[in-house]
């Protein structure tokens, strides 16, 4: 399902052991911000276009560093420019299934509206894991989350109620028997807080989220605010 992702690397930490996802190729990609040219007024001998290519040179050396701790084909992309953007034309150039970022990436939020691809936000001391994912499900839109939940060992379901009961738990169940193995937890409460709130308890190693509808707002939250990696589905 991931056969090849890409990696911003601006801020790469913690990174998962890629094969072990079936991952076959990984495109990391370091985008020089272009407000970096105002720290050239402060060095009166460079110019902003050659401290653009300095640092330019230093994220291509850092690229290869990281490349070789892959155990899979890489290919390492310097470009210039704003990071949602240009992270959006390499994925689309580059044919890419997955975004993965750290949670230290820069512009983070942006980088998840504009891209279309399912993108997974790596956090600081937490393993990139499928062992056991939570699942925030909105019945509205539940179908794309369920192919990536297939994913997990084990499964949770979670919604917090905002319907009837009776209706949201008969329509979990449905989706817990197609899955197979999943526990179904129905709660009440602000969704992002309930969602890290049941993360924590369980000790889930994945959150899975969507991020259209109501998800929207709710999935920028979990992504600011949780400490277990995130996986958002488009």
């Amino acid at each position: 399902m991931f056969d090849k992702i890409l990696l911003l690397v601006n801020s790469a930490e913690n990174l998962p052991e890629f094969n072990e996802l079936g991952v076959r190729e990984v495109i990391l990609l370091y985008v020089v911000e272009e407000d970096i040219v105002e720290y050239a007024d402060f060095w009166c001998f460079v110019t902003p276009k050659e401290l653009i290519e300095e640092v330019k040179k230093a994220a291509m050396k850092e690229l290869v560093e990281v490349a070789s701790k892959f155990k899979v084909k890489t290919k390492c992309i310097v470009t210039k420019g704003n990071v949602a953007i240009e992270t959006l034309k390499v994925a689309e150039a580059e044919g890419v299934s997955a975004v993965f970022l750290s949670e230290g990436a820069p512009r983070i939020l942006d980088v998840v509206h504009f891209l279309n691809l399912p993108i997974i936000v790596i956090k600081k001391k937490k393993d990139f894991r499928l062992d056991k994912i939570l699942c925030a499900v909105d019945l509205k839109d539940s179908e794309s989350l369920l192919r990536y939940a297939k994913l997990g060992r084990d499964v949770i379901l979670l919604h917090v109620i905002e319907g009837e009961e009776r209706e949201v738990e008969r329509r979990l169940n449905e989706i817990s028997k197609n899955l197979g193995k999943a526990e179904v937890i129905i709660t009440k409460g602000k969704p992002c807080k309930e969602i890290i709130r049941v993360a924590k308890e369980k000790e889930v190693t994945l959150i899975l989220i969507g991020y259209s509808g109501k998800l929207f707002g709710t999935a920028n939250c979990v992504i600011k605010k949780s400490k277990i990696p995130i996986l958002i589905s488009k």
